[in-house]
């Protein structure tokens, strides 16, 4: 699984960005879609800043972020900025 942080998510569309990151510094910025969020809540949303675990692919938009994660340390979503 890739680590990465949520760059921006659109609630009302459905969608936004995470940007993976990586041991060697590199970058890569993910389309992530609300149906591929992995949450247990009705509404599924992210936050900019939001530290996530997900699987990448590659589709024919670029690169595509499923299963994702959202990371939860001592109870609270973990955020970055």
């Amino acid at each position: 699984m890739a680590v990465g942080i949520v760059k921006f998510f659109i609630p009302p569309k459905g969608w936004g960005f995470i940007i993976e990151t990586s041991e060697t510094g590199a970058q890569c910025e993910c389309l992530v879609h609300y149906t591929d969020i992995q949450s247990d809540k009705p509404y599924k949303k992210l936050y900019k800043g939001q530290i996530v675990e997900f699987t990448k692919i590659y589709s024919s938009t670029g690169h595509r972020a499923i299963d994702v994660k959202p990371n939860i340390i001592n109870g609270s979503t973990k955020r970055i900025g």
